[in-house]
């Protein structure tokens, strides 16, 4: 079973990024423009370990209670990205010019992980749906061979492919 807290971590590290650069956002002083670049590529890095641990392991031993708590990171950053990325595309004017097209690709990036974010969330939450799992696995029976025997072995269908 993988210990939840090795995906807990980088959720809420991201969130945490995500907030320090909503919070810059928000100041009424005039923010230094390369800390909110800054702050947005370690975000977008923040996001980008994130979404790239994830695929890596099988969390069917997790507990419903570690799944919830990962769920609700997830969702809670797709929530505050979504909240920098429309307020950054409606304040990018006053970027600095030379900073525009760095920051813009970031704001893309950030909108790109949320998307995939939120796919995440959604399923871990779909685990959490007591109603939905039963018919979940039984699709997945389903799809299963019925007979060990009718699984195809391996080298005969390589052999069968044509170069």
């Amino acid at each position: 079973m993988p210990e939840m807290a090795n995906y807990a971590l980088p959720v809420y590290k991201a969130v945490v990024s995500g907030l320090a650069l909503k919070a810059l956002q928000e100041e009424d002083s005039q923010s230094d423009e390369c800390k909110i670049l800054q702050q947005a590529g370690e975000l977008l890095s923040e996001f980008d370990d994130l979404l790239e641990k994830f695929p890596t392991r099988n969390f069917a031993q997790a507990s419903r209670d570690g799944i919830g708590f990962i769920a609700t990171g997830l969702a809670l950053l797709v929530s505050i990205s979504r909240e920098i990325v429309k307020y950054s595309h409606d304040h990018v004017h006053e970027v600095p010019e030379s900073y525009q097209t760095e920051f813009k690709a970031k704001l893309v990036g950030i909108a790109a992980d949320a998307d995939r974010a939120e796919d995440l969330a959604e399923s871990w939450f779909m685990a959490l749906d007591e109603d939905l799992v039963p018919l979940i696995k039984k699709s997945v029976e389903d799809s299963l061979p019925v007979n060990p025997e009718d699984i195809p072995n391996w080298r005969d269908v390589l052999a069968s492919l044509s170069d």
